[in-house]
């Protein structure tokens, strides 16, 4: 994403934001948005303010975010103000259940505590929520893989995204890593990879693309499944949850 916007956030500002959702309300009766924003919350006041203007103008509306809200940037103020202009769906990005590898490795300065307190807020709030993870690190190994299993079983939430597995885009420090250590499973094609589709000559959707480091592919592979099996049970549960209380309503 910096190779296409650079590293800076170039906000509009929160009237020009609520002016078009009023203006596509008034002129053509739309009520429902999906935000597709990867940084709406970034700018905490900014936020606030959207959300003011929103219950200000009376706009009736309800929206949710396609893309992924970063944790750290909620908290209680946040999050009513988002419920209060409309807000009902909510995707979080936790990415990993190790400690390690989400705030040393990605970097998203996070703690398990922080994300167990934001989905408590939402889950109060009467919203549905959903979660994204995934697998594959090069620093990936058997316990952070068991971090993500029991962080997975400790959250209440609607929704868990299918897991993903790390994709090394080009121009990423992730990338690079691999090259230079030799981590890609499969014959990457370097001299070709602005020419057709970015991948492994024999890499297919359910593949990996690393090898970590300390942990062998078919070894990941198995906690592959079993943590997509324990989302979809997770999954499940809750939908049959909703629907015994649907039927007692």
């Amino acid at each position: 994403m910096r190779f296409v916007m650079s590293d800076r956030i170039r906000f509009r500002s929160a009237r020009h934001v609520v002016d078009e959702i009023k203006y596509v309300y008034d002129k053509y009766g739309i009520n429902y948005f999906r935000i597709c924003d990867d940084n709406f919350t970034f700018d905490r006041q900014r936020t606030i303010e959207i959300c003011r203007l929103i219950t200000q103008n009376k706009l009736k509306i309800y929206f949710e975010f396609q893309n992924d809200l970063m944790i750290r940037t909620l908290d209680e103020e946040v999050i009513d103000n988002l419920v209060e202009a409309g807000a009902l769906r909510f995707w979080l990005t936790i990415e990993s259940g190790s400690e390690f590898i989400r705030n040393k490795i990605m970097r998203k300065n996070v703690f398990e505590e922080k994300i167990l307190e934001v989905v408590s807020l939402l889950k109060k709030q009467n919203v549905w929520v959903s979660a994204f993870f995934m697998l594959g690190m090069p620093e990936e190994t058997e316990e952070s893989c068991l971090d993500t299993m029991r962080l997975i079983e400790k959250l209440d939430i609607d929704y868990f995204f299918p897991l993903s597995h790390v994709n090394p885009f080009p121009g990423t420090k992730l990338f690079d890593q691999c090259v230079r250590d030799r981590l890609f499973t499969s014959e990457m094609r370097i001299d070709g990879l602005w020419k057709g589709d970015f991948s492994c000559t024999s890499s297919g959707p359910e593949d990996f693309l690393i090898e970590p480091y300390n942990m062998e592919i078919a070894k990941l592979k198995e906690y592959d499944q079993k943590i997509k099996t324990l989302v979809l049970q997770k999954n499940l549960a809750w939908e049959k949850h909703k629907a015994e209380t649907t039927i007692r309503l």
